[in-house]
């Protein structure tokens, strides 16, 4: 997977059982009490912790993507390897699984933003970070190396004070045509403004599902006022389109 080099190695102590979580903490040290303290209804398991607790289950649902019976995951190993066959179903599987690591990692930061500083982080929050980050190094693995491509890349990403920045998702599942989207609104300095993530029904091409995802965005903004937007797709297509370089197979208006 291309990924950073710190999620594969989260990636890889998650697969050993080797990740902190209270429950390998308690046979370690003998430690009497491995609740979750986040929802203080499980031993905290990294299975609980990734799927089970009530706050990560609503990350998964607020995300762009709808993994099949993710609340069941009883064995973290074998269940990832189900996922990586799973995966196989949606349009860019291996996207998919990054973005799925890059949740996972932030589920991971909030979790012990709560358990050491008892600082909650909101949901929404945890998405938009988790996106942002997926995003940012997607696109800087999309250009060379070079320090000059670098700092290209992260100019594109500054934008004004009043200006607003939408990443937009979407997946189709391609079995069952099942269809969900993605939006979050970040400001200037990074802080979420807006969430949005919810299954619709399958309108087939996943190109048409990235640009429902983009309108989502602009009635988001329409509705909140902003007029100042920039909108980052990873849908090549859609991203083309909206250039010139490729005509719609959908009408366009002007908004």
């Amino acid at each position: 997977m291309k990924i950073k080099n710190k999620l594969k190695h989260f990636s890889r102590k998650c697969l050993l059982n080797a990740l902190p979580v209270k429950s390998v903490l308690a046979k370690r040290l003998r430690l009497q009490d491995a609740t979750c303290r986040v929802c203080g209804m499980e031993e905290e398991a990294v299975e609980h912790m990734f799927f089970h607790c009530p706050r990560s289950l609503a990350v998964w649902k607020m995300s762009p993507f709808l993994w099949p019976n993710i609340d069941r995951v009883n064995n973290f190993a074998s269940s990832w390897y189900n996922f990586f066959l799973n995966a196989k179903k949606f349009p860019e599987p291996m996207n998919l699984l990054n973005l799925s690591v890059h949740l996972m990692w932030f589920i991971w930061k909030a979790r012990n933003s709560w358990t050491f500083n008892n600082e909650m982080w909101d949901v929404s929050n945890i998405m938009s970070q988790a996106l942002f980050d997926y995003h940012k190094f997607k696109e800087l693995g999309s250009i060379s190396n070079t320090q000059n491509d670098i700092s290209l890349i992260d100019e594109q990403l500054i934008f004004c004070q009043d200006e607003v920045l939408f990443l937009t998702d979407a997946s189709v599942q391609k079995d069952t045509g099942d269809s969900s989207i993605g939006v979050v609104a970040v400001d200037a300095r990074g802080s979420m403004l807006h969430a949005f993530g919810s299954p619709i029904q399958s309108v087939g091409k996943p190109s048409i599902v990235e640009a429902i995802a983009v309108r989502e965005a602009l009635k988001i903004a329409g509705h909140k006022g902003w007029r100042k937007v920039h909108i980052l797709s990873d849908a090549m297509k859609l991203v083309m389109i909206s250039q010139g370089l490729k005509s719609a197979p959908w009408p366009v208006q002007n908004v």
